[in-house]
């Protein structure tokens, strides 16, 4: 029986979300409650494999309602689904931060509501399976041990493929050799659970044509009643755990075809004004900024800055991180694990701070901003949309950070010509304060008919509109080609 929490001041919403959840299984309780303080002593005592939530609520909006719910017992791994409006991305990266799953956009797209929802519960149900131990762990570590030590630095994906057994489960790892290349690998990782490393991919279609392959073998094999598998290919500088961590997902949401994250995630390229070429790109999480706060998010941008090492080029990937209080805490303490892997190779990772989070609380973000240039990480302000007045009421916190050294980067939306003037304005003010002048970058350049007013009002970068659209990663590799004598490791994802 699954469990399942509501939580929206709207009653008409609670009865969508009722029956919408209600048809995905039979064996399905659904606890509605218009008042997350009233679903939040429920959930002290009950359980649930997934909340849906509303942002928007009176006395505990969404966010508030999230964090509260994860700091209760056993609460860290069910899934929440979040109903946000379009244009609420900061709401979604705190959400996020607070510990939000997953996102859908009101008014709900019924058939994307049953899709996610069955997907989240799925996930809750995996995440409360037991963990393998005893000789199956072992045999598991030894199987995955001998699929790595295959990879190389060649061009691979990465299968999983489950097994539903009618009785004692068969040994089958002989059985997928005879449909595989001669070539590629087969580990079984426990008695229901097979990895196979597909090696010498030259194109996403070899993967999708073996996928293709593994999924149609269901029933196929003697004693077996059922046969899943998923797919992943590595994202640039992944290795092969993380891509097989993919696959093994990919797989629990049904996607037999799948990409390792690569449809997620797109790159919105920067451009050098002086020169016109490539100088960076901010990281995205679909049409919003990606966020320090998502595990994923930094993985991908790290496994970009990785490749950009290798290929010694002097270009800057950007994030977004929210500072002050726990939020930016608990971002900086996913770090050290990222750096410890990275090999000196944060030097071309920036962090883009909105310039509220520097005036919100000065001791938190200082702290946090110090730690940043211990790190070797740029810290960029982020001014928006420049109103009429400027920064003004954010300026003794800005020119503090200025001052200090936490930045010495500002960016802006050069939407038009009034706000490229207001940071031109802004820039000669705080030069006056401090006798040195910011580095200026510019956001959501919509035209190219603004890029003489850009460089006239002495910005360094732009990105928006008018550079083109956002690149996926599979291009990432074209972009950063290899040096010489280092093997290529394109991203590359399968198609849908």
């Amino acid at each position: 029986m699954y469990s399942i929490v509501i939580v929206d001041d709207r009653a008409t919403n609670r009865a969508i979300y009722s029956q919408l959840v209600r048809s995905l299984d039979q064996n399905i309780s659904v606890n509605a409650f218009g008042d997350a303080a009233a679903a939040l002593d429920w959930l002290t005592t009950n359980s649930a494999d997934l909340i849906v939530t509303d942002y928007e609520m009176p006395r505990i909006d969404g966010d508030e309602f999230i964090t509260r719910f994860r700091a209760l017992p056993g609460a860290s791994r069910v899934p929440i689904m979040m109903i946000t409006v379009c244009g609420q991305r900061q709401k979604k990266l705190r959400a996020l931060e607070s510990g939000a799953t997953d996102f859908l956009r009101a008014p709900v797209d019924h058939f994307e509501f049953i899709t996610r929802a069955r997907n989240l519960l799925k996930l809750s149900q995996s995440a409360g399976e037991q963990p393998v131990s005893g000789p199956e762990k072992n045999s598991a570590e030894d199987g995955a041990r001998a699929l790595f030590a295959h990879s190389g630095e060649r061009d691979y994906a990465v299968h999983v493929v489950d097994v539903d057994a009618m009785g004692p489960a068969p040994d089958l790892s002989d059985a997928l050799r005879g449909h595989l290349r001669e070539g590629d690998i087969v580990a079984r990782l426990d008695p229901l659970r097979y990895a196979v490393l597909q090696k010498e991919v030259v194109a996403p279609r070899d993967a999708q044509a073996l996928a293709r392959r593994l999924s149609s073998l269901r029933g196929l094999f003697t004693g077996v009643a059922a046969l899943r598998a998923g797919a992943a290919l590595p994202l640039p500088g992944q290795d092969p755990a993380a891509c097989l961590h993919a696959a093994i997902q990919a797989l629990r949401e049904n996607s037999p075809i799948a990409a390792s994250g690569d449809d997620r995630w797109r790159l919105a390229p920067a451009v050098d004004l002086a020169t016109g070429a490539l100088a960076g790109a901010q990281v995205l999480d679909g049409d919003d900024e990606a966020s320090l706060a998502d595990p994923e998010a930094l993985r991908v941008a790290l496994a970009c800055v990785k490749r950009i090492g290798r290929a010694a080029q002097d270009l800057r990937l950007a994030l977004r991180l929210s500072l002050g209080g726990e939020a930016g805490k608990s971002a900086m303490l996913r770090l050290p694990p990222f750096i410890a892997r990275s090999k000196g190779e944060l030097a071309s990772l920036d962090l883009v701070a909105a310039v509220e989070n520097i005036s919100a609380d000065g001791a938190a973000t200082e702290s946090l901003a110090q730690a940043l240039k211990t790190l070797g990480l740029r810290l960029i302000i982020d001014l928006g949309a420049l109103p009429r007045g400027g920064a003004a009421r954010y300026w003794p916190g800005l020119l503090r950070a200025l001052g200090e050294g936490w930045s010495g980067a500002l960016r802006f939306s050069a939407a038009d010509v009034s706000s490229i003037r207001r940071a031109r304005e802004l820039r000669a003010r705080i030069e006056r304060e401090l006798g040195k002048a910011p580095i200026l970058r510019a956001a959501d350049t919509p035209s190219p008919e603004l890029l003489p007013a850009l460089r006239r009002a002495g910005v360094g970068w732009a990105q928006g509109a008018c550079f083109g659209s956002p690149f996926a990663l599979r291009d990432f590799g074209a972009l950063v080609p290899p040096r010489e004598g280092h093997a290529s490791m394109e991203s590359r994802a399968l198609p849908a």
